[in-house]
């Protein structure tokens, strides 16, 4: 079993890849409007400042990354099942 990043998946191959947050929507995630620096001020001040396109292409390819990675299958795993009350752990 492997448990890590996405990038640290890359070039490696798994028999099944779970992806958590993906059932939610919350993975990739929504790539927003810096509302400090809107994209319009980042084009004017010149490379190196991400655009919310290149936020959204990086989500994307990092999606395409951890599904590659499956060899055999690939599951969206629900956060909030995956945490439920039903397995907590009890002390003695």
């Amino acid at each position: 079993m492997f448990v890590g990043s996405i990038e640290e998946a890359r070039g490696r191959e798994f028999p099944v890849v779970f992806l958590p947050g993906l059932a939610e929507g919350l993975f990739p995630q929504r790539a927003l409007e810096d509302p400090l620096l809107l994209d319009d001020c980042r084009r004017e001040l010149g490379d190196g400042l991400l655009l919310r396109e290149d936020r959204t292409l990086e989500e994307r390819e990092r999606l395409q990354l951890a599904c590659a990675a499956a060899r055999d299958r690939r599951d969206a795993v629900r956060l909030s099942a995956a945490f439920s009350s039903s397995r907590s752990f009890r002390g003695t």
